[in-house]
């Protein structure tokens, strides 16, 4: 069964980018922190601490890598 977007919760971890990206975790945590270097060159300050913790919004994930 493949999952859909609206499947994840709003904010992923490092296990849901796992899944999806279907990579390893150390390679999950390499997406996540390159979203955050994308959403700070954004200006979108208030979301880093998100993803410092390795999560992140599950919207500006899917948007960020095109999925």
């Amino acid at each position: 069964m493949v999952k859909e977007k609206s499947d994840y919760p709003i904010v992923l971890s490092t296990r849901h980018v796992v899944e999806i990206l279907e990579c390893s975790e150390t390679t999950a945590r390499q997406y996540i922190n390159h979203a955050s270097t994308v959403l700070k060159e954004q200006g979108k300050v208030a979301l880093i601490d998100v993803v410092r913790n390795a999560r992140i919004p599950r919207d500006l994930f899917f948007e960020i890598y095109g999925i």
